[in-house]
């Protein structure tokens, strides 16, 4: 659950989105039923935009929070979901985080809970 406080005058794109949603909703038109679930999938996103925004910043911590928050791994991780068919190796994502194979591996394993090839093949 994600809870984020109403605060007047925040997150605009946030606002921006509902209000979009709720105009389709409330008044259906042509292609509204492919409107709608660009608009969710978007809102989503600024959720999760404004939930980063307002968590602590992370301190040793693992998970996917603390992983986008390492610009090393998130760069890796992006390259990952960017180009999934290509054809990855350990070395090249090491290239893509900047980082050595040894201290890529044991960041990207720290933080993403599993070794950065049983990551990309799951």
């Amino acid at each position: 659950m994600v809870h984020l406080p109403a605060r007047f005058g925040h997150r605009a794109q946030l606002r921006a989105a509902v209000d979009l949603l709720a105009v389709e909703l409330d008044h259906p038109r042509l292609g509204t039923d492919t409107i709608v679930p660009a608009l969710l999938d978007s809102l989503l996103l600024y959720i999760l935009r404004a939930w980063f925004d307002e968590q602590p910043e992370p301190s040793n911590t693992a998970g996917w929070a603390a992983a986008l928050a390492d610009p090393a791994i998130s760069a890796a991780l992006h390259a990952i979901h960017r180009d999934s068919a290509h054809h990855w190796t350990f070395q090249t994502l090491a290239a893509q985080a900047g980082l050595s194979r040894a201290a890529f591996a044991k960041r990207f394993t720290a933080l993403i809970g599993q070794p950065p090839l049983a990551y990309l093949t799951w």
